[in-house]
């Protein structure tokens, strides 16, 4: 049974070291940022995260008939979900929506063909995915050759709006007409929370 787990605990990571970048790309990425910047930026965020995180449960305990989440529109498809309270007492919400983002991007002008003269189609590509949930990774979209482009990184649950997302970014083009903007990609994954 041990060796079993081992095996798919293996058979799963295993997508992510051919489709991920190289080292020496991430370098190169990283070399054209600012690291001292970006930490004070991260660490700025990371204060202001948590105060609101502070003032959502503060007026959660004060008003305890408002849902921190909520489902709504047709379905329950749409996500909104109350992330800050303004100093006047706004609500700030966040909502999953996607309508229509593959036809606006134009990311076949990108492909081999798509009269740029160039062929992106996400290729060493990781794209970070930040929504009500995770992508669901067993989608046929997101199979190739039986490993999943979705890497699940903080245990979140599956959302369909997460898994619509995702496609829209990766999708591998099974049904050609859901083929993702950078269908070569991989996507890892996180709960926006």
């Amino acid at each position: 049974m041990k060796n079993k787990y081992y095996l798919l605990l293996g058979l799963l990571i295993l997508p992510t070291l051919f489709s991920a970048q190289t080292v020496e790309e991430r370098k190169k990425i990283a070399s054209f940022s600012n690291k001292s910047i970006n930490e004070s930026l991260v660490n700025e965020l990371n204060k202001e995260y948590k105060a609101a995180k502070i003032r959502v449960e503060n007026y959660l305990h004060s008003n305890p008939n408002v849902k921190k989440k909520n489902f709504i529109g047709l379905d329950n498809a749409t996500m909104i979900e109350l992330m800050d309270v303004s100093p006047n007492g706004d609500l700030i919400y966040a909502k999953t929506h996607n309508q229509g983002a593959a036809i606006t991007a134009r990311a076949n002008k990108l492909y081999s063909g798509g009269g740029l003269g160039i062929n992106i189609q996400g290729q060493n590509m990781i794209a970070g995915e930040w929504d009500g949930g995770s992508a669901r990774f067993s989608h046929q979209e997101f199979l190739v050759n039986g490993f999943s482009k979705i890497n699940i990184l903080d245990g979140a649950s599956g959302a369909d709006h997460a898994t619509h997302v995702a496609g829209t970014i990766a999708a591998q083009g099974i049904n050609p007409l859901v083929r993702g903007v950078a269908f070569n990609s991989s996507i890892n994954s996180y709960d926006w929370n």
